[in-house]
């Protein structure tokens, strides 16, 4: 089982990979609207998400890769959103380009971590199709 440290360390190498902003990969930055905190109990890591103040997520895995994939998946998805803002294609909807780019993203860290956020779309869009 990876320390908090050493989860840190790989998630911020990961995230150098793909050109990812630093700060939407900090475990604990108090500094930042939403902070996440990591803590291990026995064999389990606990993951908090709180945004201004209210828990938004809270997740229990044994998995240390699980964990890194909801730093990138978050981290990249930001970055995703930037650049599809920045290149927004007249007639087409955002969310296209966004997860088009984060399946890249993704891919270039983990192929199995693009697969896993594919589904996640996919679940998505079930309930939100594209509208064009």
């Amino acid at each position: 089982m990876e320390s908090v440290e050493e989860l840190q360390k790989d998630i911020l190498r990961l995230g150098e990979l793909v050109g990812v902003k630093t700060s939407y990969l900090l475990i604990g930055d108090e500094t930042s609207d939403v902070v996440t905190n990591v803590e291990i109990h026995g064999e389990e890591y606990l993951c908090v998400v709180v945004e201004r103040g209210i828990e938004r997520k809270r997740v229990v895995t044994k998995s240390s890769s699980y964990l890194k994939y909801l730093f990138l998946q978050s981290a990249t998805h930001a970055a995703a959103s930037s650049f599809a803002a920045n290149n927004k294609m007249p007639g087409q909807n955002f969310r296209r380009l966004l997860f088009k780019h984060q399946l890249k993203l993704l891919r270039k860290l983990k192929p199995e971590w693009a697969d896993r956020r594919q589904k996640e779309i996919d679940e998505i869009l079930k309930e939100h199709p594209y509208a064009n």
